[in-house]
């Protein structure tokens, strides 16, 4: 029987911007933030692997909040005051992933125009009405 292949490393996080990066520095993504790791770039190109790791970051959690509250308004739970509850700390959750970056990545929205809190109050009344 032969040999199992050696694990390949996992990949880091993918950015739209991942191609772009590395056409411009020549080096791919792993590449570049093992040696920011290591402290061997230059402060211009530190600079890049530490923007593009905030990036990265916070597209995750926006991707990940917003599938979730994709999943809890999907009809598949019962509408109730949990429901709402996991709503609420949902948004505020991806609140704060927007918060880290100046633009929302899921979405390239500005900071602020997300729904807020009082569309899920106004769908609440509306629940509670029928």
């Amino acid at each position: 029987m032969p040999p199992e292949p050696a694990p390949t490393p996992s990949r880091r996080a993918v950015s739209p911007l991942d191609h772009r990066l590395e056409a411009a520095t020549g080096h791919d993504i792993d590449t570049l933030w093992a040696y920011r790791d290591r402290g061997v770039l230059d402060e211009q190109h530190a600079q890049l692997v530490d923007r593009h790791r905030k990036l990265a970051k916070t597209q995750t959690g926006v991707i990940f909040h917003l599938r979730l509250l994709n999943r809890l308004s999907s009809g598949e739970f019962d509408v109730d005051g949990a429901l709402f509850t996991r709503i609420d700390h949902t948004l505020d959750q991806l609140k704060r992933c927007r918060r880290a970056g100046r633009r929302c990545p899921g979405c390239a929205r500005r900071p602020g125009t997300h729904r807020s809190r009082s569309s899920v109050r106004r769908a609440r009344r509306a629940a509670a009405h029928d």
